[in-house]
């Protein structure tokens, strides 16, 4: 990392971007594991990431799975602000997750060093951040609204977007559907099973993925990743942030990979669902969720819309932090 002194970010009025790190309070996040290609994960790895790290450090599936997950959050604040300058907002942030190996090649075998998250998708309620988002770490956050249900009985999750069904010069982008979540049983209470705090959710987790051998051969680096998971409840998620050239609109004047950790500050509650659901996406030239993440499912072949189950769904009630960046590639 260079020890180059940067120019102060200049801070105008009505600025939509504030500084990191972020502090978020009484979130319910809500998680819908879908099955997934891995030949697809691993091609969007290789665009997004790997591509542009330019070989300093390779990112590989961690499993042919993607989460579709909801975060309801009551309070977002910044931490590094004057108390003049303070203020709080809520939002709402939908996003895919897709869990990746952070590693390298040794002798033809690839070592995990690391945990970490992808968000190719992401879409939120307010447009600070859409802002603050994008140009400090480079969630691809895209302005959204959304039809949400209460807490306690999550039985129908909307989002929409802006959205162009066919690419072509007479083409117009249209405020549309663009997915939901829809629970498809009876509710027998909500949980089927409950974790009562980081440590024993964390354990849960590494058990799953040790029963369904997604962990490879792990380096001195993913061992202290994954007691940080299990012990304190802090994981790094991965972006790909970029700027468009002034120049030529179809470079980058500016592109990396930047990792930054996220890491729990307060557990109230987690458990398994004890409902089905499934998905719907509908079809658009605009978002190719479904090809990108190679999502298992079917096709409607009148509308064009796919639809796929949940293999299993999960909610956490939290407050956590996203903290600065750990990690910038190239560098």
């Amino acid at each position: 990392m260079s020890d180059v002194r940067l120019p102060r970010f200049i801070q105008p009025g009505g600025a939509q971007t504030y500084p990191q790190p972020l502090d978020l309070r009484d979130c319910h996040l809500f998680s819908f594991v879908l099955a997934t290609d891995g030949a697809a994960l691993g091609r969007i790895c290789n665009t997004y990431l790997n591509g542009p790290a330019q070989g300093q450090v390779m990112y590989v599936p961690a499993a042919s799975c993607a989460m579709l997950i909801v975060a309801m959050i009551g309070r977002i604040s910044c931490t590094n602000l004057s108390p003049e300058q303070q203020f709080w907002l809520p939002e709402t942030d939908i996003a895919f997750w897709v869990p990746v190996f952070k590693g390298k090649m040794e002798g033809g075998v690839f070592i995990a060093e690391a945990l970490q998250w992808f968000l190719p998708y992401v879409f939120v309620d307010n447009t600070w951040a859409v802002a603050s988002g994008r140009e400090i770490y480079g969630y691809p956050k895209a302005m959204s609204s959304f039809t949400l249900p209460p807490h306690d009985d999550p039985d129908h999750f909307l989002v929409n977007t802006l959205t162009v069904e066919s690419f072509g010069p007479e083409s117009k982008a249209t405020w549309q559907r663009l997915f939901e979540i829809t629970r498809t049983s009876p509710p027998g209470g909500l949980f089927k099973r409950t974790f009562r705090s980081v440590v024993e959710t964390g354990e849960a987790l590494l058990k799953a993925a040790i029963a369904e051998r997604m962990l490879p051969i792990p380096g001195l680096g993913m061992i202290g990743e994954l007691y940080d998971l299990v012990v304190h409840g802090t994981m790094l998620m991965v972006f790909l942030k970029q700027f468009r050239d002034a120049t030529i609109g179809t470079d980058a004047c500016y592109q990396a990979v930047v990792e930054a950790p996220a890491r729990v500050t307060a557990f109230r509650e987690a458990g398994e669902i004890a409902a089905d659901y499934d998905v719907t996406i509908q079809s658009y030239a605009s978002h190719p969720i479904v090809d990108d993440l190679g999502l298992r499912g079917s096709v409607d072949p009148g509308t064009g819309a796919w639809r796929g189950s949940v293999e299993s769904a999960w909610h956490v009630n939290f407050d956590f932090q996203v903290l600065n960046a750990t990690g910038t590639w190239p560098r």
